[in-house]
Formats: C-alpha cells, structure tokens, sequence
C-alpha cells in the first residue's frame, strides 16, 4: 500500500509540474467554471427539427447514445444497445446489424463514424475490432486493432481515422491516434495524458468525443479539463476549465483510478466533487460543457470571451427543452447542428397511460409511452 500511495505521489507532483510548465507557455484562455453567471442565457432563435424513428419488431430502440443524420444520403444511424440501427431520413426504419460473433457481425458495437461521400459505416466493435459497412447493413471490410484499443473513432479523412484510446496512463500515453486505413497502422498521436490532472483516463467507453466547431474538428474527453481543435494536422489546445474547489484532490482520485477505476465517478460524486466532463462542443459561439456531478449542470462559456459564463442546469435548460432525463446529453453534434434524442417514456408518470400530447421546443406531438425514442436537431 506505501508503494502504491508512493508512486501516486510521485505521479500528481510530476503533474503538477507538468500542467505548471505547459500553462506558462499555453495560449489557451481560461474559463472559470466556479464563478459562473446564474442568469439565463438566451442564445437566439433556433431552428427544430423533430423526427419520430419508426418502431418495429427489429426496431426497439431502449434509447440513443449516438446519432449521425446524412440527409443527403436519406439516413439516420443510431446506435443504440451496442449496435447500429439505419433509419430513412423521415425515420422509417430501413435495416440493423446482425449481432453475434460471425464474419459479418457486430458483438458490441461501442462507436462508429459515418464517411458520407463514401456511404460507408466504421463501427468500432469490442474496443478493438474496426468494421466498415455500406448504408444497407453489408459489410465491407473487418480489421482488427494489433494496439491502440479505442472506445470512440472519426473519420479525418477517405483514408485515415482517429481512434481514441480507451486507456490511457498505461502502456499508452496519447488520447487520439491517427490510423491508417490501408497500411493498418497508426502514423500519428495527439493529446498526452499530461494535459489531464490524473494518471489513467476513466472511462472506458465514451461516445461524442469529436464534434465541430465552426467547421474544424473539435476534441474533448471526460478525463481533461480542456478542449481541443484540429488545427494544422495537429490538435491544439483552444479552452481551459477551472473548475476550482469542484475538482477533487488528486492524491484521492489518483488512487481510486488506480485501484476502483470502475467506481470511480460514482465515489468521486459522493464526497461532492466533480470527477469528469460529459460532453463539450461548440453551439451559437458558446462552448457547452456538461459536467459528471449529481445534477447534471451544464456550462456555457461565450466563444469570443471566455470569461463570461453561464450557469443555468442542465442542457435543455438552454436549449427551450422540456426537463426531461433523456434530454440531459447531447448524442450528436455536426456541421449541420446540434443533435438530442428523447425518449418519449420521460413524460409518462404511468406507462400504461394512453398517448399524451408532449411540447419540444414549441412543436406539438402525439406520443405514447412506448414508442421509439425521437430524434430533435437545432440550428
């Protein structure tokens, strides 16, 4: 036990010389999450889209952790479950991927990306196999990952994607890899777990971690209190977080990553700290930034002044959104806006209740308890 509370010592001091040098020659802005704004933010009218997703015997959706909409190609893909599921651009249920262990199939789905001008799927399945499908469910291409085990993926480009480690602090000391499709072989790593205040990341599955900014790529992850932008083949770091007294004390969380990594969030919120980001992207020239605590509390931090920061709940409370469990985080964020998934059980106090009119954002719509979760985009 001294070795270990030894070596964690040794780990947060080198941090903190770490994190001190790269301060002193960062030109990121800081914004300061504990001294944030308790008026409401009105960010401007947005645009709504609602899309119900059709239910059907194969469609049983339990909810959506991801979403990608291509209304060129007239597809929506979820995932959902731990596998993918293809709907129409309207909703309409149009295929999923097998599961199981065969050559063609998805065994736990964890991520995926969708390359439009290819209409091609890369799931990441398992933490350490890549499967390329086309828009109808068929597979293309299995690859399976020699190293860099990974728990989110994007496409950089036609021929290469980056993978983001699903440990970090180990053997692996970079968050992103840039992997080569054809040759099979990361070429490439970005974000050193010394941007982070502890030594091993905590998660091991996240999805949206990549969402853009103003047309460049945008990077976070729940275990570094900052965000990065692609810029320049690189990824730069563009916004601290101080969170102050809610960030825990590093010898604590240290050792609970290294010896309950698994409990980790939970045990962090019960001593009344904050253990991670949920998600961060840009929106409306604000950057939004979800923290891991008991309620949920969402951050808008103004693009152009980072001093200015908004406090005002979770995400829907921005957004016009009903309060709504399933409305609390963001399953997407594109080029083209902004995307959330709800399910339509949130609003039933008896499931067994007939159908009930529900309000998003303005719009009225029919749903019963039962039905599929529905897709809401704003711009």
């Amino acid at each position: 036990m001294k070795s270990v509370l030894f070596c964690i010592l040794c780990l947060t001091i080198s941090y903190a010389c770490t994190s001190k040098n790269q301060n002193s020659h960062s030109e990121a802005p800081v914004a300061q999450l504990h001294s944030a704004k308790k008026s409401k933010l009105d960010i401007g009218p947005l645009k709504l889209e609602i899309i119900p997703l059709e239910k059907t015997e194969e469609s049983l959706l339990a909810g959506v952790h991801h979403a990608h909409i291509d209304k060129e190609n007239d597809r929506i893909i979820v995932l959902s479950s731990f596998n993918l599921y293809y709907f129409d651009g309207k909703g309409r249920f149009v295929t999923k991927l097998n599961k199981g262990r065969g050559p063609d199939e998805v065994l736990q789905a964890a991520s995926f990306s969708a390359n439009p001008n290819k209409k091609e799927i890369c799931v990441l399945d398992m933490g350490r196999y890549l499967k390329f499908y086309d828009y109808s469910g068929n597979l293309i291409r299995h690859i399976e990952l020699e190293t860099f085990f990974s728990m989110d993926l994007h496409y950089a480009d036609e021929e290469h994607l980056y993978l983001v480690s699903n440990y970090v602090g180990g053997q692996e000391d970079h968050f992103i890899g840039k992997y080569q499709t054809e040759n099979e072989k990361i070429t490439e790593k970005f974000v050193t777990v010394s941007n982070s205040p502890y030594v091993r990341s905590t998660n091991l599955i996240v999805q949206n971690s990549f969402s853009f900014n103003d047309g460049n790529l945008l990077f976070f992850s729940p275990s570094i209190f900052s965000l990065f932008e692609q810029q320049d083949s690189s990824f730069k770091k563009v916004l601290d977080l101080d969170l102050g007294n809610m960030l825990p004390p590093l010898n604590m969380a240290n050792e609970l990553l290294l010896e309950r990594r698994s409990m980790f969030s939970e045990e962090i919120k019960q001593r009344g700290y904050v253990p991670q980001l949920v998600y961060a992207f840009e929106f409306k020239g604000f950057y939004f930034v979800g923290l891991d605590d008991k309620k949920g509390n969402c951050y808008a931090i103004e693009k152009s002044k980072v001093n200015n920061v908004f406090s005002n709940g979770p995400i829907f409370s921005y957004l016009g959104l009903p309060e709504v469990e399933s409305l609390r985080i963001p399953v997407g964020k594109q080029k083209e806006g902004l995307i959330l998934s709800c399910n339509p059980s949130d609003f039933f106090d008896d499931l067994n209740e007939a159908t009930k009119t529900i309000e998003l954002g303005g719009a009225s719509l029919q749903v019963n308890a039962n039905d599929n979760p529905i897709i809401i985009t704003l711009q």
